[in-house]
């Protein structure tokens, strides 16, 4: 970074990072969070902050008296301060769409931009299609009068098919995109407003993710369709009034965030990279699912050591280390 010029995208005095904080165990009682803070544009280390709690215990100044989740924004402001010594000037920030960094980011950095992780605005994008949409009367009058008629299961049109395509849909709009944000505008609310609805011609365009006329015989290339064809029809048609408006609204709440979604040199961006780097279990897991049983057994280990680390500390001092209790035997 150091060797870039200045005016460079992603020298040291001109940024490109991301951050997210890890914690031991799931959920708001793990006693063990790190705040990392990477190069986006190489993936490499730059800060790290490890917060510890020692529950009552006054035996060192660095106890950790917050919860897990302040240890996000503690760790971010301490990385930041770190980053403002060493005179680092970070221009451009990808982090997640939930972080709570955010306040110490603008604080130490004025001008820096934040970009969204896409990852995160795709998984997010099908909570916006089951919110109530009563706080969007004044901008879309037609709320009070669209009434549903499809009377399905799940949430009528949005069902559990169609909201996995939508978001299928969303990723495949902000990949072909590129750096150009209007694209990602104009195809969003194509998407909503003709594609999902079975209209994929109208007065000034087309849909961009297929061809009108497709294979019917199931043997022709995508590209080059020999047979007689049939029209490409949606397969999960929003013939609603209802649930046809709550999805533009949707991808309207989304389109309102396009300047931190493409960056006009990035693109897209994604967390992945520190997301990537916190894995501490053997394989990777997804955050719904409960340790298994060998990683229950490895972080009760762990507690176990940690106590007994705590209880050396008092008796043994602070220059007390195991490692070299064990050479010296």
């Amino acid at each position: 970074m150091k060797q870039k010029n200045d005016s460079e995208l992603g020298s040291f005095e001109n940024a490109v990072t991301c951050g997210d904080a890890a914690w031991l165990t799931r959920g708001y009682h793990s006693q063990n969070a790190t705040y990392t803070l990477r190069n986006y544009r190489t993936g490499g280390l730059l800060y790290s902050k490890h917060f510890s709690q020692r529950g009552n215990s006054d035996i060192t100044e660095e106890l950790f008296e917050g919860t897990s989740k302040s240890a996000e924004g503690l760790g971010a402001e301490w990385v930041f301060k770190k980053a403002i010594t060493d005179k680092m000037n970070i221009s451009i920030r990808v982090q997640d769409n939930d972080s709570t960094s955010s306040k110490a980011l603008l604080s130490n950095f004025l001008n820096c931009r934040v970009v969204l992780c896409s990852g995160h605005i795709a998984r997010n994008h099908k909570k916006h299609l089951k919110s109530q949409i009563k706080k969007y009367k004044k901008t879309h009058p037609d709320i009070p009068t669209v009434k549903c008629h499809c009377m399905k299961d799940d949430i009528g049109c949005f069902t559990n098919g169609f909201i996995k395509t939508a978001r299928i849909n969303f990723s495949a709009i902000v990949k072909s995109v590129g750096c150009d944000q209007q694209a990602f505008i104009d195809r969003l609310r194509a998407l909503a407003k003709y594609h999902a609805k079975n209209m994929h011609e109208w007065d000034g365009g087309k849909c961009f993710f297929h061809n009108l006329t497709v294979c019917n015989c199931g043997k022709c290339k995508k590209n080059d369709i020999t047979c007689r064809g049939k029209p490409y029809k949606t397969k999960n048609i929003l013939s609603c009034p209802f649930h046809s408006l709550a999805y533009e609204i949707a991808c309207e709440a989304v389109i309102a965030q396009s300047k931190q979604i493409i960056h006009e040199e990035l693109g897209c961006c994604h967390t992945s990279i520190t997301e990537s780097s916190h894995n501490v279990l053997l394989q990777f897991r997804t955050k719904n699912l409960n340790l298994q049983m060998l990683h229950y057994y490895v972080f009760t280990s762990l507690g176990l050591i940690q106590s007994n680390m705590s209880w050396m500390y008092v008796h043994k001092g602070p220059a007390y280390h195991w490692l070299l209790d064990l050479f010296e035997k």
